[in-house]
């Protein structure tokens, strides 16, 4: 096999393997998209979203509800909710209680006032999830 040749082959293969990589991150990104369009978000949370499923982020908000006299922020989060018991327990926060998919946290020392919840929604996909916490709390607090 002569020097042009290898070199010709080792420029399909690279050519091929370089193709399926960006396949894979082209159907990442328009799966992402579309979890995204279906549960009412867009192209602004593409990016935040991208970095949550690469585990560069721990999440972030995307809307505020209210239910009665009670404040819930909405964030989209990794699809581990484990992830998230460990978090707040490297932030000092006890899981108190479990109901489910949802996890009661609290500092141990301060009592009640500062318990909060972190709630699973029916919400997710493969890539990303999404939580809600109550009490006024947003995920970026916890970072």
């Amino acid at each position: 096999m002569t020097m042009t040749r290898k070199r010709t082959l080792f420029r399909r293969i690279l050519l091929l393997v370089l193709a399926g990589v960006g396949s894979f991150a082209l159907l990442t990104v328009c799966g992402i998209y579309f979890y995204l369009y279906r549960f009412g978000y867009g192209l602004r949370e593409l990016p935040k979203t991208l970095a949550v499923f690469c585990h560069l982020s721990d999440g972030f908000t995307v809307e505020e509800r209210q239910y009665g006299d009670r404040a819930y922020t909405v964030y989209i989060g990794r699809n581990d909710s484990e992830h998230y018991t460990d978090l707040m327990e490297e932030k000092g926060y006890e899981e108190t209680d479990r109901r489910g998919a949802v996890g009661v946290y609290s500092i141990p020392a301060e009592g009640s006032d500062t318990s909060f919840s972190i709630a699973e929604t029916l919400e997710w996909c493969f890539w990303f999830r999404l939580y809600e916490i109550d009490n006024g709390y947003r995920i970026e607090d916890f970072e």
